[in-house]
C-alpha cells in the first residue's frame, strides 16, 4: 500500500518546507500522540514508530512530527 505522505510526494516537493503537507494533519497526530501519554501504554520515545505504523508515514516524516510534538511541550 502506498501512503498519502509518499517519499515520491517529498522528492516532487518544490516546497522549501519538504514536510508542509503534514501540517494540516498535525492537530490530529498531537492529539492523538497526548492520548498515548497520558495512557502510559508505552515509551514516548517509541512514538515515531507509532506514527508510522497508524499513518504510514515515512521514518523522516514521523520523525518530523514526533520532534515538532516534543517542541510543543505538555499541555
Amino acid at each position: 500500500m502506498i501512503s498519502q505522505y509518499s517519499k515520491t510526494s517529498l522528492e516532487s516537493s518544490s516546497s522549501p518546507r519538504p514536510f508542509q503537507h503534514l501540517e494540516d494533519d498535525m492537530s490530529l497526530f498531537f492529539a492523538d500522540l497526548n492520548l498515548l501519554r497520558e495512557s502510559g501504554t508505552m515509551n514516548m520515545f517509541g512514538a515515531p514508530r507509532w506514527l508510522r505504523d497508524n499513518y504510514e508515514l515515512s521514518r523522516e516524516e514521523a520523525n518530523y512530527v514526533f520532534k515538532q510534538w516534543t517542541e510543543k511541550g505538555v499541555e
